[in-house]
């Protein structure tokens, strides 16, 4: 599976993927344009505070950006499946 960046504020949702297999990395809020067009890259994970901290509606990234809130991290694991196959 292709490497994915996760908000550092969801160590539950890095450790689950980090045990199914994914390379995940953490990114620094300030870098999310830079990952999100970083070739090697993906998909973006986020909590809902990032999104809205970021201005994340108004952002074009090349990745797919997934929020967490109010989800499990299998049903983050789930759709990263789904969006990445």
């Amino acid at each position: 599976m292709v490497k994915v960046a996760v908000s550092p504020l969801l160590t539950n949702v890095k450790e689950y993927l980090q045990s199914q297999g994914v390379d995940v990395v953490d990114f620094d809020d300030n870098d999310i344009t830079r990952f999100g067009f970083a070739g090697d890259l993906g998909a973006i994970v986020i909590s809902g505070g990032d999104m809205d901290m970021l201005g994340m509606q108004d952002t074009s990234l090349a990745v797919p950006v997934i929020n967490a809130t109010g989800r499990t991290a299998d049903e983050i694991s789930l759709e990263l499946k789904e969006r990445l196959s």
